[in-house]
């Protein structure tokens, strides 16, 4: 069991990981892998703790408790919504996302074309306030457009900061010009994190932030935040304060390399498949 005994027990919100190419002639070497965050409140408690394991080519997130709430295989680049409580789930790849994303851009623009007509034969009272929804729509459009564009951008600050007996080294993300968290990371040989692993980690990591920047907020929301497993290439974070959780840090409460049990890392087959609502496209 390795314990980054951190002062203060730190944080995380959820997740990121894949899936390790087979380039070479013998298997890559996977380690189990289990990292558990928290969230710290303003009197040192930590909550919201979610749990991010490791085992092959899958990862898994779960609030502490051994159900669970996305899976993502890494072999199939795609990613597994859990309801334990409807015993259901929806499964959602890249090719996915692709087809929301395209059909509900679409989609906006036909409705900020029929707004604008539609502008022009209200009366004038009823102006003000439609106004005011066309202007809300291009706002959500224009973000819609940029959100690929978001990419972190990471600046070392020179600073070092020790933390639960570890030596961190401090680090700034900006995307479009505005800081958007700093990192308080270690190499991730401290956290016995193989390259294998690692390569799982980076890979969904670039899965998520696909999912995070061009899905709409209520498909988003499945997957979280990421922040906490997003920051330097070959590094990992012991601490991270998101400038939108108004630096609220998140934190790593522990680190394990114990055996995880398979049958974790499997949706439940008595589970039944759904559908993910499709965005239409305009006809």
């Amino acid at each position: 069991m390795i314990r980054p005994t951190p002062s203060r027990r730190f944080t995380i919100i959820r997740a990121t990981l894949a899936v390790a190419c087979l380039c070479a002639p013998t298997l890559p070497l996977f380690a189990d892998i289990e990292l558990t965050f928290g969230q710290l409140q303003e009197d040192d408690k930590s909550v919201s703790t979610q749990r991010i394991r490791i085992k092959g080519d899958r990862l898994s997130i779960d609030g502490g408790t051994d159900e669970p709430y996305m899976i993502y295989y890494g072999r199939y680049q795609r990613a597994y919504v859990i309801d334990h409580e409807k015993k259901q789930y929806f499964s959602l790849d890249l090719d996915k996302v692709t087809q929301i994303v395209d059909n509900l851009a679409a989609s906006r623009l036909q409705a900020l074309a029929d707004m604008e007509i539609k502008l022009k034969t209200l009366p004038e009272a009823q102006r003000p306030q439609f106004k005011t929804m066309l202007e809300k729509l291009r706002e959500e459009t224009v973000q819609m457009e940029i959100a690929p564009e978001r990419k972190a951008d990471f600046k070392p600050t020179g600073e070092k900061v020790e933390l639960g007996g570890h030596e961190t080294e401090v680090v700034e993300s900006f995307a479009l010009g505005k800081k958007t968290a700093t990192y308080y990371v270690v190499p991730r040989d401290a956290l016995e994190i193989s390259d294998a692993d690692y390569e799982v980690i980076k890979k969904y990591a670039a899965f998520l932030d696909s999912v995070r920047t061009r899905l709409p907020p209520n498909l988003r929301a499945h997957f979280g935040d990421m922040e906490i497993l997003a920051g330097p290439d070959e590094k990992m974070p012991l601490k991270v304060e998101v400038e939108a959780l108004n630096n609220r840090p998140e934190v790593l409460l522990n680190a394990s390399t114990d055996e995880i049990e398979s049958k974790v890392m499997n949706v439940p087959p008595s589970y039944a498949a759904q559908s993910l609502p499709d965005v239409e496209a305009p006809k």
